[in-house]
């Protein structure tokens, strides 16, 4: 829903209430989806690593389920959300360009 609130805004399909998607436009950008996606990423990966390395002292024995997942699944879910909102930001960005603003005219090309 939100890589197609910002295509209409961009390319003025919506009815007139994208006032507030345009505000968010210009004040989050590419950079801010990059570092809050690479802050995720790092916190997921070092705490998968903390487990991995833990699990790896007791000699790769038995886990205790309850309270490994209990560290598994929140430092997994972080990094997974923070790989996803990294590519979401480069598609976002992406569709915050303009075709009024591309460089690359087509219909030149042919």
């Amino acid at each position: 829903g939100c890589f197609v609130k910002v295509f209409t805004h961009t390319e003025r399909l919506g009815t007139g209430g994208g006032g507030k998607v345009g505000k968010i436009l210009r004040r989050v950008k590419l950079e801010h989806g990059l570092l809050f996606s690479a802050a995720l990423i790092l916190i997921g990966f070092l705490g998968d690593c903390w487990f991995f390395f833990g699990w790896k002292r007791t000699g790769f024995g038995v886990l205790e389920v309850k309270q490994a997942m209990r560290l598994a699944i929140p430092f997994t879910t972080l990094l997974v959300v923070g790989i996803e909102l990294l590519f979401a930001s480069f598609f976002l960005s992406k569709l915050g360009i303009s075709r009024e603003h591309y460089v690359g005219d087509y219909s030149l090309n042919e």
